[in-house]
Parts: structure tokens; C-alpha cells; sequence
């Protein structure tokens, strides 16, 4: 049981969450470009690295 999305799907929800991120922001007046940075730092490293498994997973499934 795999649960599969394309890469374009992951890219989707990972801009949904940075806009929802600056929208929520700007609502609250609090935006600034250090507190933007660290956030989308936190959500990079952990996507960065689900990208990389995602993409190692299905190409070793893909040799079977």
C-alpha cells in the first residue's frame, strides 16, 4: 500500500501552505522577511528531504 502523488501535486501543497503562511501574515501585520525566512526554511529542509525519498521509493519500485 503506497500512497502516490505526482511531484506536481507536492509542489502545490507545499506553495498552498507558504501563501496561506503570508496571507496570514499580512493579516496580522507581522510579516517581515526574517520571520518569512525561517519558516519556509522549517517547511523546506522536511520537504526537501520527502522529495528526495518520494523520488528514491518509486524509482526503486519502478526496478521491480
Amino acid at each position: 500500500m503506497s500512497f502516490k502523488m505526482s511531484f506536481k501535486k507536492k509542489i502545490m501543497i507545499y506553495c498552498f501552505i507558504i501563501i496561506t503562511f503570508v496571507i496570514n501574515s499580512l493579516t496580522l501585520g507581522n510579516l517581515t522577511f526574517d520571520s518569512f525566512m525561517t519558516v519556509a526554511t522549517y517547511w523546506l529542509v522536511p520537504f526537501g528531504w520527502w522529495v528526495i525519498a518520494d523520488w528514491y521509493i518509486e524509482k526503486k519500485e519502478r526496478r521491480r
